[in-house]
């Protein structure tokens, strides 16, 4: 498998007042096509400010991430959305669904984002939500609205969402973080799901020890460091 994504030498700092404070430190990281791939480490890490540089909506202090053969670094403001909204697929911890708008029209923002398609009528697009939203078992809820539905659920809409663009590329910050212990299950064997179907790369930052234990690959970020990986034994 071919190398999608690469970070090489990855810095961050943010001004605190008088005061800079460095996040990361540098960071080195290659994901191959497929994987599937864990960030964890304890609240503080640098593991969501990783994250979020990798999928390009951040951007280092110094270093450099490639992703899909593309240098993010040598890339304008506008590229660099392009690529994250062509490439990438986000779901966040706390979902940003827009409590206005149905499931099935949340599903959609990125593709409306996107334009510019031959297939971009409503229909189409309300066609290609319905699918997905079927992928995630939440067809029959796709008429109702975020405030409507339960945390698990709203996070399968939220997946669906990260999925619509078909993405190269899925990164999930925290995805079972605001949920119960049962439904972070049915959500891990929804990913497991996805990837055994698309076979799409899959970077999960967590610091839940049930994520741990069901991820292929575990990469620990401490103090702004990615420590030494260990092979995971079967």
């Amino acid at each position: 498998m071919s190398k999608l994504l690469v970070a090489e030498g990855i810095t961050k700092t943010f001004r605190m007042g008088r005061r800079d404070l460095e996040v990361l430190k540098g960071i080195d990281l290659a994901v191959k096509e497929g994987e599937i791939v864990v960030l964890a480490g304890p609240s503080g890490a640098g593991k969501s400010t990783l994250l979020h540089i990798l999928g390009a909506l951040d951007i280092p202090s110094s270093g450099r991430v490639i992703l899909g053969g593309n240098d993010l670094s040598r890339l304008g403001k506008r590229a660099r959305a392009r690529i994250r909204n062509e490439k990438v697929g986000f779901v966040f911890q706390f979902f940003h669904l827009l409590p206005e708008f149905k499931a099935w029209e949340n599903v959609i923002i990125p593709c409306r984002i996107r334009g510019g398609e031959e297939d971009n009528s409503r229909q189409k697009l309300r066609e290609r939500s319905f699918s997905l939203l079927e992928q995630v078992g939440m067809a029959d809820r796709m008429e109702h609205y975020p405030s409507q539905l339960s945390g698990g659920e709203q996070q399968r809409v939220a997946i669906a969402r990260a999925l619509v663009n078909d993405p190269q590329l899925v990164l999930a910050d925290e995805p079972t973080g605001n949920l119960d212990s049962r439904a972070s299950q049915g959500l891990l064997e929804l990913f497991q799901r996805l990837y055994s179907d698309t076979r799409k790369t899959f970077v999960l930052v967590s610091h839940d020890e049930q994520v741990a234990r069901w991820a292929p690959r575990i990469l620990h970020i401490r103090d702004g460091l990615l420590e030494n990986e260990v092979p995971k034994m079967n």
